[in-house]
């Protein structure tokens, strides 16, 4: 009998501390959003890719794809410092370095980012 109730307290004290450290990282986390337009025609621009790069070394820790209006939300981004950038076909590929993150402000609203048509080249 008691082999069982210690059992039953093993996995009680494993599943809590479980649940709790995933609510840590949920609780910590931030967000980054935006809308992306085209700079000629202030327009939104959807379906571009938003790409968030680890400013240490440029390795991908999310993305996204911007909605019909232009909008985009990275969710669960860790405290730290980032690049983003925004590419779209026929687009000029925008980057904004320097973004962070912090714990005090998890929640970053970068707002208007604009984005430039390539120029066409006549054969």
């Amino acid at each position: 009998m008691h082999k069982r109730k210690f059992i039953v307290l093993i996995i009680t004290v494993t599943l809590t501390n479980l649940l709790f450290g995933q609510q840590q990282t949920t609780r910590n986390a931030g967000s980054i959003t935006g809308k992306v337009f085209d700079e000629s025609t202030k327009k939104p621009v959807e379906f571009s890719n938003v790409l968030l790069l680890s400013a240490k070394d440029n390795k991908l820790v999310s993305g996204t794809v911007t909605a019909k209006s232009g909008e985009f939300n990275l969710k669960n981004i860790k405290p730290g410092s980032y690049n983003l950038q925004v590419q779209f076909v026929g687009y000029t590929t925008r980057k904004i370095n320097g973004i962070t993150v912090t714990s005090i402000k998890p929640v970053l609203d970068l707002g208007k980012i604009y984005i430039k048509p390539k120029a066409i080249e006549a054969s």
